[in-house]
């Protein structure tokens, strides 16, 4: 389930931000889903929500 919403969310991502074809150029659907998990046990307060901002903020700032 957190995996359809997260592709949905990336696709959004994509759509509404100007010069953002594929915010996970250079890496694939699958890695960011392995990020997601790693991110959320290392914090497990954090909701998804959360986690998929601060995905889309690791993959502006390493250009990945």
């Amino acid at each position: 389930m957190y995996e359809t919403w997260l592709s949905g969310y990336l696709t959004a991502f994509n759509a509404y931000n100007p010069g953002v074809s594929d915010i996970l150029a250079g890496t694939d659907f699958d890695d960011a889903v392995v990020w997601i998990k790693s991110y959320c046990r290392e914090h497990p307060t954090v909701v998804v929500h959360t986690a998929a901002v601060k995905l889309i903020q690791f993959m502006q700032r390493n250009g990945l």
